[in-house]
C-alpha cells in the first residue's frame, strides 16, 4: 500500500481529482504483529528487498517474537530469518551499496561475516571500483576477491632490498 500511497499522493499534488482509491481492510481481530506480517505476506506489488524485509522482521522481534516464530509464519526456514536479520548489522556504507544495486546482499553479509566490517566495506568498494573499470555496475565475487588478495598482499612481509624480508607495516 505505500507505493499506491506515494503515487496517490503525487496525483492529488498534480491536480487530479481522485475519488477513491482501492484497499484491503483488515481483520478487526488482527494485532499489531498481523499487520507488520501482512506487509511481507500480502504483498502483491513491488517486491521488499531484503533490508526492508530485515526491517519488518525486526519490527516482529521488537514485539517479542522469536525468530522460529517469525520463520514459520513467513513460510521460510529459521536460519534464512537469520541472515535476512543479519543484513541490519552491516556497516553502513556496505548497507548503502546494497541498497544502490552495487553489491548483492548476500555477498555483502558473505564478506563482512569473512572479512570483518572496515575490511569488508573497502574491500567491497575497492571491487565496485574494479567492476566499474570493466563497465559494469555490480560487483562480482572476481572483483571482491581480488581486492582481498589486494590487502593481504599488503599484509606480506617485503624485500627491503639486500635479500632480507621485512613487514613494511611493522617497519612504519
Amino acid at each position: 500500500g505505500h507505493c499506491r500511497l506515494l503515487a496517490v499522493q503525487q496525483l492529488i499534488a498534480q491536480g487530479e481529482d481522485i475519488k477513491a482509491v482501492p484497499v484491503k481492510s483488515a481483520d478487526r481481530h488482527s494485532n499489531e504483529a498481523d499487520r507488520i506480517f501482512d506487509q511481507v505476506l500480502l504483498n502483491s506489488g513491488k517486491p521488499f528487498t531484503l533490508l526492508e524485509q530485515a526491517k519488518v522482521f525486526k519490527k516482529l522481534v521488537d514485539l517479542g517474537w522469536q525468530q522460529g516464530d517469525i520463520a514459520k509464519r513467513a513460510g521460510m526456514s529459521a536460519s534464512r530469518v537469520s541472515q535476512i536479520l543479519d543484513m541490519l548489522t552491516l556497516p553502513e556504507g556496505v548497507k548503502a551499496m546494497v541498497v544502490a544495486g552495487n553489491v548483492s546482499a548476500t555477498m555483502a553479509v558473505k564478506t563482512v561475516t569473512e572479512q570483518g566490517g572496515t575490511a569488508a566495506e573497502k574491500a567491497l568498494k575497492s571491487g565496485l571500483e574494479a567492476a566499474k573499470a570493466e563497465g559494469k555496475t555490480k560487483v562480482k565475487p572476481s572483483h571482491v576477491a581480488e581486492a582481498v588478495a589486494a590487502v593481504s598482499d599488503d599484509d606480506k612481509p617485503k624485500s627491503n632490498g639486500d635479500g632480507r624480508k621485512t613487514n613494511i607495516r611493522a617497519a612504519v
